[in-house]
């Protein structure tokens, strides 16, 4: 049995963080930030778009000023950015809901 658990030791790189070791791994909840929620959204646009969906002015206008937002607020997916990113976020995220939901482009 103790081989078997050095085993798993080894396997797992010493430089990997773990969430008892990281603060931005603690498992807390970002739904309420609307930087994570644009960034979902964002990211659903880009591979949708990727994947040869059709495309319209306001889908990408609204890629552009998404992009531009995170951006602006430093975005790496870790912290919270509800003081960084205003409610424009929320709106942005919107339309690209709507794009993504099949309910934007005609």
């Amino acid at each position: 049995m103790a081989e078997s658990s050095s085993a798993t030791s080894s396997s797992t790189p010493a430089s990997r963080p773990t969430p008892s070791s990281t603060s931005h791994l603690n498992g807390t909840k970002r739904a309420s930030d609307a930087a994570y929620g644009l960034a979902a959204q964002l990211l659903a646009a880009k591979l949708s778009i990727q994947a040869t969906a059709g495309t319209c002015p306001a889908v990408l206008t609204a890629i552009a000023q998404g992009q531009a937002l995170l951006d602006a607020a430093n975005f790496i997916a870790t912290g919270t950015y509800k003081n960084k990113i205003g409610a424009t976020a929320n709106s942005v995220a919107a339309t690209l809901d709507a794009y993504n939901n099949n309910n934007l482009c005609p």
